[in-house]
């Protein structure tokens, strides 16, 4: 499911900003770039490199398509269980004013290394994230059991 920004957050209700349609044409019109700035790259360079054959993420989204997302979102009553919260570059999270032991981060500068804010450090922290989501999983279900 895909929404807008957080706004706030009140016990398992989340309340959303109405950004979502120009935050995928934003990241379309972004990705595009990265593209081009990448095949350039490859032609200076004189490599050989297969094109891209397929990949979804390759496709902009449908500009008549863009989803309507709500401004609300009841997350217990929505059955959600597991939230990604892809926050992009610029993330605003100064309204969480407490510990969360469920929420995981990765995408931001120096959590493992100097380029852990960036897209291609990612790779590098994403294994240790998922190992700690992991055993807090396996910590909650022993404890249901």
């Amino acid at each position: 499911m895909l929404l807008g920004g957080v706004q706030g957050v009140s016990g398992s209700r989340v309340r959303l900003r109405e950004d979502l349609a120009r935050n995928i044409v934003f990241a379309d019109a972004a990705s595009a770039r990265v593209r081009v700035r990448i095949d350039a790259h490859i032609a200076r360079a004189g490599l050989e490199a297969p094109a891209p054959e397929g990949d979804p993420a390759d496709a902009c989204y449908p500009i008549r398509s863009l989803p309507r997302a709500p401004r609300e979102l009841d997350l217990r009553r929505a059955g959600v269980r597991t939230v990604v919260w892809a926050t992009g570059f610029d993330a605003d999270n100064g309204y969480v004013r407490a510990a969360a032991p469920d929420v995981f981060v990765i995408g931001y500068p120096w959590l493992r290394a100097r380029g852990s804010g960036t897209i291609y450090g990612i790779a590098a922290d994403a294994p240790r994230v998922a190992d700690r989501v992991e055993a807090r999983l396996a910590t909650r279900r022993r404890l249901a059991a």
